[in-house]
């Protein structure tokens, strides 16, 4: 299973947010404890929020490949970065996902 964490901002829930969030303020502080295992959390004051990025999908999409697993899921394609903004492309995690899966299969 894969879980995306997701936060209100402005009274939207949308995890595309998280980067936009993180990218306009320096108050918020990015952490990585174990990037082979998890994703990256951040947090400023009273809020925290944890997070997949496109590292550790790929690595979520090699151990489906790995395990012979029939795929991957995702519970909403317009939670990704739809717009490119902070990634420079669109759906930057399920390009990523896609394109390990692809990449192992060869």
């Amino acid at each position: 299973m894969f879980f995306i964490y997701i936060f209100k901002i402005e009274n939207q829930t949308f995890v595309f947010k998280i980067c936009e969030s993180i990218a306009d303020s320096d108050e918020w502080e990015v952490v990585q404890p174990n990037p082979k295992a998890m994703g990256p959390y951040a947090f400023k004051d009273n809020q925290w929020v944890g997070y997949d990025d496109e590292d550790i999908v790929k690595l979520k999409a090699h151990y489906v490949n790995e395990k012979k697993l029939g795929g991957i899921m995702f519970w909403s394609i317009d939670n990704d970065d739809f717009r490119g903004k902070c990634h420079g492309r669109p759906y930057p995690l399920i390009e990523a996902a896609k394109e390990a899966l692809l990449t192992d299969n060869r």
